[in-house]
């Protein structure tokens, strides 16, 4: 697993590129899931998230939960089961908030996928082919319940505009590397 500290001023860029190298491995975009409840400030990383990347970034892939819909504990298994039908073919990113240590906080990691609500006991089902959490407080059930919404947003615009940027590269470089393509072509 990688870990990235939002602390660094690059850690937008140093998570786009860590992204962009696991984008390589297929053609079709992913699909990016957003978990967490907009009713508790710690769990609303995942929402914020999924809000920034379609109201604010414009992001070009399918996103599932928002602040307007969330993707929670109740509806996880029924937006993942609409996910393997609507995209039989995608990959799944996972984006949600976990706790950690008192020294982990601000941390980003990427894994492969994740396990929603283990810290409340929830037996959901893993989530995702590739994981994106980010600590917004450290293990204790007050401080997940009251964390600063103000770190929680820099995580989340960290996440979301490190995917922004690294889908719209990826993107791109399909443009120019695709074969039907003639925007680079043998004569030039």
């Amino acid at each position: 697993m990688k870990t990235i500290a939002f602390t660094s001023t690059s850690s937008k860029n140093s998570l786009a590129n860590m992204l962009l190298k696991k984008l390589r491995a297929f053609r079709a975009l992913p699909v990016i899931l957003c978990i967490g409840s907009d009713r508790i400030t710690g769990d609303c990383l995942g929402p914020l998230c999924g809000h920034l990347l379609i109201n604010v970034y414009n992001t070009p892939c399918y996103v599932y939960g928002t602040l307007d819909l969330p993707v929670t504990a109740k509806n996880l298994e029924s937006t993942l089961d609409f996910i393997k039908i609507r995209h039989p073919s995608q990959k799944v990113w996972a984006v949600d908030a976990c706790v950690g240590k008192a020294q982990d906080v601000g941390v980003i990691k990427v894994g492969s996928g994740l396990y929603p609500g283990s810290f409340w006991g929830h037996n959901l089902p893993r989530s995702g082919n590739l994981g994106i959490t980010a600590c917004v407080a450290s293990d204790n059930d007050n401080d997940f319940q009251t964390a600063r919404l103000g770190n929680v947003f820099k995580l989340a615009d960290i996440i979301a505009q490190a995917l922004d940027k690294s889908l719209r590269i990826h993107v791109s470089l399909q443009k120019i590397y695709r074969p039907s393509n003639n925007i680079i072509s043998a004569s030039n």
